[in-house]
């Protein structure tokens, strides 16, 4: 099914109860979150979006960039980056990269039950943390695994990043470990999802300490310290 939205063109899951309800119903998601980022990102700037799903902040990101900035999208789900990747092409983003992999600390692999899409899940809860995913999700009845590839966004190497969106259902902090010397060297402002309270403790203390949404983010000691490395 393909959606037309107010930022593009979408193919979506109908079995996802809400990002792709949203943007059938409205023709959008997260509005209030691109309307926010909207007005702290410019032509030719460099944006990560961890935890892309099919593409609904990638897509707003590039158009926003133009043509001579770029997006890197990661996305760890290989049935959601068939998705994104689908919806980059839709939309015609020439300005974007996709990763099927999950960002983190360390190169290496996750693993974690195969969902069933045909089924209805908010398939964007996904976690990789979630130890009973199938008391909160629709758990593939084969009983296989997917593996994922873990990518630090300091192996990246971009030559510039402005921003770091981060939507990783509870990776934030090894998401933001493994991008240290990215956020050093750049200085990016960073949109980190916080809405697990017992996670709060390990990652606002960071996030004070590079002052979020100002460009100059503290030295790469002080957030260190307070992510207690």
């Amino acid at each position: 099914m393909v959606v037309e939205g107010k930022h593009g063109r979408f193919r979506v899951n109908p079995h996802d109860t809400v990002i792709a309800a949203s943007l059938q119903r409205y023709g959008e998601f997260a509005e209030h979150e691109l309307m926010l980022l909207g007005t702290f990102i410019e032509s030719g700037q460099t944006v990560i979006d961890v935890g892309a799903n099919i593409g609904t902040h990638t897509i707003f990101f590039s158009k926003c960039v133009g043509e001579h900035g770029s997006v890197v999208a990661i996305e760890a789900q290989p049935n959601i980056y068939e998705l994104l990747r689908e919806n980059i092409n839709l939309n015609d983003r020439q300005n974007v990269s996709a990763l099927n992999a999950a960002a983190g600390t360390a190169a290496g692999f996750l693993t974690a039950p195969r969902l069933d899409y045909e089924r209805d899940g908010n398939f964007g809860a996904f976690s990789f943390r979630l130890q009973d995913i199938g008391k909160y999700l629709p758990v593939a009845a084969t009983g296989e695994e997917i593996r994922v590839e873990v990518v630090p966004l300091d192996s990246l190497d971009l030559k510039h990043c402005d921003l770091i969106k981060v939507d990783a259902e509870g990776m934030e902090r090894d998401i933001l470990l493994g991008a240290a010397r990215t956020i050093d060297t750049h200085r990016p402002i960073l949109y980190v999802e916080n809405n697990i309270n017992r996670h709060s403790p390990s990652r606002m203390p960071f996030l004070a300490c590079c002052r979020c949404f100002v460009p100059r983010a503290s030295r790469l000691y002080d957030f260190r310290c307070c992510l207690g490395t």
